[in-house]
């Protein structure tokens, strides 16, 4: 049963690293005052007025100065963690903000979709799934995220336990 186990939990590595490769694929630019930012959000503000971002600063104490420089027209805030700021941004926002040097890098903030449409057959995760007859129920899953809703209601008494490293 150890070896069965190990086999699971090496193709839902698998599975997992594939995905966050097929999600991550915006091009990472840099403006003429050194802010990184997600090409995605150049072709969003194409085919959008607002675009949601978030933004982490070079010294996050710098946050309020840097909100107090926008004007309704440009920057939407939705909220401030100890290290990002998240909100939606218009083109005449977006250009202000890459050319400011308090900010370090700029984050197109949009839901992503892993599948395993392209995954499953490339490691040949069928063999596991037909030979072990292996379905899922009853599965623990843990995991990892850096910034998770705890009272959203989807998670209401799903979660176990929480740990927080520095």
């Amino acid at each position: 049963m150890k070896k069965e186990m190990k086999i699971i939990i090496g193709v839902l590595g698998v599975l997992i690293i594939v995905g966050l490769i097929g999600v991550v694929v915006a091009e990472t630019l840099v403006s003429d005052a050194g802010v990184s930012y997600d090409s995605e959000i150049l072709g969003a503000l194409n085919s959008s007025e607002w675009v949601s971002i978030f933004m982490k600063l070079n010294n996050m104490s710098e946050a309020d100065s840097l909100l107090s420089t926008f004007l309704e027209t440009e920057f939407k805030f939705k909220r401030k963690s100890s290290t990002r700021i998240v909100g939606e941004i218009t083109r005449e926002g977006f250009d202000k903000l890459i050319n400011d040097t308090r900010i370090n890098v700029v984050y197109f903030n949009a839901l992503a979709h892993a599948t395993l449409d392209e995954s499953v057959p490339l490691i040949n995760v069928t063999v596991v799934w037909n030979n072990l007859n292996y379905t899922g129920n009853g599965t623990k899953i843990c995991v990892i995220d850096t910034g998770v809703n705890a009272s959203h209601p989807a998670l209401s008494g799903k979660i176990i336990d929480e740990y927080y490293c520095w």
